[in-house]
């Protein structure tokens, strides 16, 4: 009976206080009045009366807080049970839960009690079914602003599974967050979220561990479009290596191993390399210790860790260890690209600027400038540094920008993280190159010929790597 009457109750003060949870005493009063009367109650207002007193005296779920206002004791045992409210009221009509909630999707203060009325249905009354009509409803219907209700049912279904949604429903969710993660009209961080759900749920793109093939034969090769060769045809990883690809070579114990680590990098990894890194980096070593090199350095940041993102927090040393463990699970030659390797698959063969074309499209790639959702200068750049955007910008799914793809098909060439290769510098062998932009940095930063530099022993949120198998 308690439950039965403190579920509208909780409906009732969400909806005329969403978010805050407070109430004027008189009103619940007035409230609670309403609710028996409609139980049938011979006297509504001493019912009202005692049970404001029965919950707030003795059970101490309605607390008083400030003057004359009344709360719940917490804002989620309110959320829990409007969500209650609206799955009894629905009477197993999926349809009105949709419509109900559809119309406050992207609203934060009903974020939860979205969530909960799924689980609530699908779990607690065992209304699998229906949790799953709700759910393919929103991703049906769309309400709220473009891929907001999409992202929602994949946080429901994070929430209600693996028994709360059938299958059929959870299937349909994922095929709706793959295309909002690949939709140009969807926001930034709308997109981020839903790729985050798709790594949650388990998804993965098929071909997420396959090679492209590269021809041998002459190409425009940096910022002069000088003509170049490729001895030999190789492959080249369609997609900068992923956490969950990564997590494998942790899985097999491969920071303990030394078989898969050169000489230089087994002393890194213990330790011993610093005194030879260039003394600028001295510091920066120094926030990394060696018990800190069993993993990468952002491995348990969650900002990070999103199962189909790039791996970040790598040294060069790390990608190489990599590279030798994966050779031996594959049985075949696998290392970092060289430079003209990773032009030569990031550009084609024209020396176009960008994988796609001349022309920079902030839609095809993981830059500042996707993010800011506009063009930047160098001083706007410097202002997005600091901005609220910057905050919520990251590493992306690695399959999010399809449409920026190089002529044969390799993906994330442009933006998302930096890459390490195999050459150096220069014949001083102090830094390593890297290629490719980031998610930091503007769309310049990103063109095919861009060159930067790294000492081996530098990681950053920002800097990952692919791997080739080279031709004979």
């Amino acid at each position: 009976r308690t439950l039965r009457i403190l579920a509208p109750l909780a409906l009732w003060m969400h909806e005329v206080s969403p978010g805050v949870g407070l109430v004027k005493r008189e009103d619940v009063h007035r409230k609670l009045a309403d609710l028996f009367q409609e139980r049938g109650e011979q006297e509504p207002e001493t019912a009202a009366r005692q049970f404001l007193a029965d919950v707030h005296e003795h059970a101490a779920l309605l607390l008083e807080r400030g003057s004359g206002q009344y709360g719940f004791i917490h804002l989620t045992f309110e959320e829990y049970l409007a969500a209650m409210a609206i799955a009894i009221n629905a009477q197993g009509n999926a349809q009105l839960v949709a419509d109900y909630l559809g119309r406050v999707v992207g609203e934060q203060a009903w974020r939860e009690v979205s969530l909960l009325t799924v689980s609530y249905l699908g779990i607690i009354q065992q209304l699998d079914t229906v949790a799953g009509e709700v759910v393919e409803l929103w991703v049906e219907e769309q309400p709220g602003e473009p891929g907001e209700a999409v992202v929602l049912t994949g946080e429901a279904v994070l929430d209600a599974c693996p028994e709360g949604v059938p299958p059929s429903s959870q299937a349909r969710v994922i095929a709706a967050l793959v295309e909002t993660v690949q939709s140009a009209d969807v926001k930034p961080e709308l997109r981020q979220r839903a790729g985050r759900n798709l790594g949650r749920l388990g998804w993965q793109p098929e071909d997420l561990d396959a090679f492209i093939p590269i021809p041998a034969g002459p190409f425009l090769y940096g910022e002069e479009k000088r003509k170049e060769i490729i001895e030999h045809p190789y492959e080249i990883a369609k997609y900068p290596v992923t956490n969950l690809q990564y997590g494998r070579f942790i899985d097999a114990k491969g920071y303990k191993r030394q078989e898969f680590w050169s000489e230089d990098g087994w002393d890194w990894r213990m330790g011993d390399y610093n005194s030879k890194a260039p003394e600028e980096y001295q510091n920066w070593l120094k926030g990394r210790p060696p018990e800190k090199r069993e993993e990468p350095f952002y491995w348990q940041d969650g900002k990070w860790s999103n199962p189909l993102a790039p791996v970040v927090g790598v040294s060069w040393f790390e990608a190489e260890a990599y590279c030798n463990w994966l050779a031996a699970e594959l049985g075949k030659p696998i290392r970092l690209p060289t430079e003209q390797e990773w032009e030569r698959a990031a550009r084609g063969t024209d020396g176009r600027a960008y994988p796609w074309g001349e022309e920079f499209n902030r839609h095809k790639l993981n830059c500042a400038e996707f993010w800011a959702e506009g063009d930047l200068s160098n001083d706007d750049w410097r202002n997005w540094l600091i901005s609220e955007s910057r905050e919520k910008a990251s590493t992306t799914l690695v399959s999010q920008f399809t449409e920026g793809q190089s002529p044969d098909g390799v993906i994330d060439m442009s933006g998302n993280v930096w890459e390490w290769v195999n050459t150096w510098w220069t014949d001083k062998q102090k830094y390593r190159v890297m290629r490719g932009g980031s998610w930091f940095l503007n769309g310049r930063d990103a063109r095919c010929a861009v060159r930067y530099r790294n000492a081996p022993v530098f990681f950053g949120f920002n800097m990952g790597f692919r791997v080739v198998s080279p031709g004979s």
